[in-house]
């Protein structure tokens, strides 16, 4: 007995390898990639919130540094746990992952300030030469930011070195103490609750601007560690200033985010535009590691591939024009100017049109004579002038042709 052989089922295709557009590439102009910036901003800021409200509904007994810390922790993670998405941004995975260590570098600088209050019993505030020091520190970092701001995709780390020295000498010779004190579980007024959520703001807003101006747009592998973990220590060393500048220092962070965007515009004009030859190999003006620009003719345009012809609009349509059409022979080419105007001799002109004949003249009026004239009035009809009168039909019907009244009337005419 012969057995039936079972059909073999299509295996299921195995999945791509090609990477997802969204992890290659970073697309800048769709307005929805901005939305994880506004959620990092707005998180950070109700992180701050938090911490000024959990100090004031509970009494000052039952206040600690831990049970606020770990709200804003809740606060933060519950608000960066997921990116807000309206429609396909390509890019905003690695952008929101390299904007979520913002809730962890705030909370990272209240910790700070906190322990800073901690080892002293003395409440009042007097003045110390390591507090003029912490602001010169903080004015080095701020100058730190204003050398990032200057050149967003420099691969050189100049500010993020100061800002580490900074860092190091607050360390070592930090402000004077204050007993009672710290952002966790000191019980603060109005004004200082509004300046601590004014610099939360001020924080995540000039990091976020950092992180989208540091990252470029493509050729850049965007799931890599590497490629998080550089962006994010550029932007925080950038932006860590505002965590401990005076309150009217703040307002520097306004030209400072002013030339980041300013630079960051620029440079993507002249790396996507293709007007202009770039004469500075350095990298901090222009994102000429994502896509080589150069004049027409220069050698540099003649090493970029097709790839990158396709992503440059300018260079795609210079090709297309220095390549002959399929249709046109060479010869034939060859007589044709950069215009596109034929060099041979022009062709001759098209003869004039003939005159147009002239009208013919109107047939003369026929007089008739006085017998014929007198002869139609006895019978009934009625000579009319034909430039008088326009030509109407007969009262009286003609005689039919054969009739004996057709007869009489030719004898009469005839005779």
């Amino acid at each position: 007995m012969k057995k039936l052989a079972r059909p073999v089922s299509n295996p299921s295709p195995t999945p791509s390898t090609k990477p997802d557009l969204d992890d290659s590439v970073i697309d800048f102009s769709n307005a929805a990639l901005y939305i994880a910036a506004m959620q990092a901003v707005f998180s950070t800021c109700a992180c701050a919130a938090v911490s000024i409200l959990a100090v004031w509904w509970l009494p000052a007994s039952a206040v600690s540094a831990v049970r606020t810390l770990a709200l804003c922790a809740a606060t933060g993670s519950a608000l960066m746990y997921r990116p807000l998405r309206i429609g396909r941004a390509h890019g905003l995975r690695f952008l929101f992952t390299t904007l979520r260590p913002v809730i962890a570098i705030y909370l990272g600088g209240l910790v700070l300030e906190q322990l800073l209050h901690t080892c002293t019993s003395d409440p009042s505030t007097a003045p110390s030469v390591r507090r003029l020091l912490f602001h010169f520190s903080i004015l080095a970092m701020l100058v730190s930011g204003l050398m990032r701001a200057r050149a967003p995709l420099d691969e050189m780390d100049l500010p993020a070195i100061i800002t580490l020295l900074a860092v190091g000498v607050i360390a070592a010779m930090p402000p004077p103490a204050v007993a009672l004190s710290g952002p966790l579980c000191q019980s603060v007024s109005f004004w200082l609750a509004a300046e601590r959520v004014l610099r939360a703001f001020v924080f995540s807003s000039a990091y976020s601007l950092h992180v989208y101006a540091c990252t470029r747009s493509n050729k850049v592998q965007l799931s890599s560690l590497g490629s998080t973990t550089i962006v994010v220590s550029r932007s925080s060393a950038a932006t860590v200033w505002v965590l401990g500048a005076h309150p009217w220092l703040l307002l520097a962070a306004v030209p400072q985010c002013a030339l980041l965007v300013y630079q960051r515009v620029k440079s993507h004009r002249a790396t996507t535009c293709g007007y202009s030859t770039l004469v500075s190999t350095d990298d901090s003006d222009s994102d000429a590691g994502d896509i080589e620009v150069a004049a027409e003719g220069s050698p540099t345009s003649t090493k970029q591939t097709e790839a990158e012809e396709e992503l440059d609009p300018v260079s795609f349509q210079r090709r297309l024009l220095k390549e002959a059409p399929s249709y046109v022979e060479p010869h034939d080419l060859s007589e044709l100017e950069i215009t596109g105007v034929s060099s041979a001799a022009p062709p001759p002109p098209a003869p004039a049109p003939a005159p147009a004949p002239a009208p013919a003249p109107a047939p003369a009026l026929v007089t008739l004579p006085p017998t014929v004239a007198s002869l139609s009035a006895k019978r009934g009809f009625k000579v009319v002038d034909a430039a008088e009168e326009p030509c109407k039909a007969p009262a009286k019907p003609s005689p039919v042709y054969g009739s004996p009244e057709h007869l009489a009337l030719a004898a009469e005419l005839y005779t």
